[in-house]
Order: structure tokens, then C-alpha cells, then sequence
């Protein structure tokens, strides 16, 4: 995603426990000794939002909290769910689980900056009486055949259509 860096190599051998807290309080080798170029260096995306819950369901990028890309926690990471096989009752089960009571329509990404990082859900499919996505069945977790171009786009509402 970052590719190689350029200029001086300052770390190189870092193991860190989990408790430091500044990457330096890390295991290391002699600052600005490496046995290693540019091609191994490690890019780092940080957030501040709390660990999710396995199935819990959200929707990012959209120009509100009722639309937007739908994701899917699976080990505590955020991943996409893929548009092969999707219908309306998968719409409808994830914007309930989102709180919403139906769902206006759901698409492919146009508006919405394309995403990265895992697909966790193909194919897909709800009876439409299931309470989380997590309980539809699918191809299995991370097993897809899709791109991010593929990603559902879901618009809920509070109302009924």
C-alpha cells in the first residue's frame, strides 16, 4: 500500500511486547544500523476507535450515518462485504441491525472513496428474519472472489418505503 520509503533507516530487528508506549521503548538494533533497504521497510495505519465486536456491522464514507459502505468486524478488524448475490432482504437485515427499520436501496460504490484492507462476506443470503448479517449465509469468512469496486454501498432509512 506505502511502498518503500526513502532517506535514513534509523530501526531495524523491532519487536515490541504491546505495552510500549512509543515504538523507540521497543527491542531494537544500534540506531542507524540496518541490514536492510528501503523495500522492507513497514507502514503503519493507526486509529483511534475501540476495538469492534465479531459481527457488528457499520457503514463508512457515506454523507450520512444511514449510508455509506458496509462493514463487517471479523477479529476485531473492519472488512467489506462484497455485491455478488446481494438482495433486499441482506439490505433489509443489515440496516435493522444498524437500528434502521428498512432500507432505501443498496449499490456499487460511486461516490464513496473505493476501500481497502479485507472483503470478509460474498454471496451472501439472508432469509430476511435473521437479527445480525453475521447469521445469513455466505461463502465463508474471507473467502471471496471481488474487488473493492464490488463493496455494498447501503442506504438505510427510519421510515418505512
Amino acid at each position: 500500500r506505502f511502498g518503500p520509503g526513502n532517506g535514513t533507516i534509523w530501526l531495524d530487528d523491532v519487536a515490541c511486547t504491546g505495552n510500549e508506549t512509543t515504538i523507540l521503548k521497543c527491542s531494537h538494533g544500534v540506531l542507524g544500523k540496518y541490514y536492510c533497504s528501503h523495500y522492507d521497510d513497514i507502514g503503519v495505519m493507526c486509529t483511534n476507535e475501540a476495538p469492534c465486536k465479531e459481527g457488528e456491522v457499520r457503514l463508512i464514507g457515506g454523507s450520512s450515518t444511514d449510508n455509506g459502505r458496509l462493514e463487517i468486524c471479523h477479529g476485531n478488524i473492519w472488512g467489506t462485504v462484497c455485491n455478488d448475490g446481494w438482495n433486499p432482504k441482506n439490505s433489509l437485515v443489515a440496516c435493522r441491525q444498524l437500528g434502521y427499520n428498512d432500507y432505501v436501496t443498496h449499490t456499487n460504490p460511486n461516490s464513496i472513496e473505493v476501500s481497502y484492507g479485507d472483503i470478509f462476506y460474498d454471496d451472501v443470503s439472508c432469509f430476511g428474519n435473521e437479527t445480525r448479517l453475521i447469521d445469513c449465509q455466505h461463502r465463508g469468512q474471507g473467502i471471496h472472489n471481488c474487488y473493492h469496486y464490488e463493496d455494498i454501498i447501503l442506504y438505510c432509512t427510519s421510515e418505512r418505503i
